[in-house]
């Protein structure tokens, strides 16, 4: 790690239009310059926090520009852990298609989780306590 002691906690609040996807970038090479990671570390959070982001934006709020999208992201020892919350009524992803079943391999989309879980360390998907929307909680060991 870094000598300067980097923040525990940071956070990016977005309106859900897809132009917002592109205010994450800066969002976590804030985040990451922080830390020594790898280049390989770094491409696997941006992968995975821009396919959740998306989600959210998209499937989750529905691209309603009044709905917000928050991102945290929380240092504990050696793992970062990114919590991405939307406004929408979330979903079951043990009910999502297995993306790399033949009948699913041409398809266009529906790859998303499949590939957050391939590069986060951990993943979990679950309702709001307040149940007003859906959390993506990714976690990144730093090596």
């Amino acid at each position: 790690m870094n000598s300067s002691a980097p923040p525990s906690e940071l956070k990016l609040q977005l309106h859900s239009v897809p132009e917002n996807i592109s205010l994450l970038e800066p969002f976590i090479k804030e985040v990451c310059n922080h830390y020594i990671l790898s280049d390989e570390q770094i491409g696997d959070i941006t992968l995975v926090l821009t396919e959740a982001v998306n989600n959210s934006i998209h499937h989750g709020n529905k691209c309603c520009p009044e709905k917000k999208v928050l991102i945290l992201s929380d240092l504990q020892q050696d793992i970062i852990t990114f919590t991405i919350q939307d406004e929408g009524t979330g979903f079951d992803p043990s009910l999502l298609p297995d993306p790399t079943s033949p009948e699913n391999i041409a398809k266009p989309n529906g790859r998303g989780v499949y590939l957050m879980r391939e590069f986060a360390n951990k993943v979990v998907v679950r309702q709001t306590e307040a149940g007003c929307g859906c959390q993506v909680v990714v976690q990144f060991h730093i090596t």
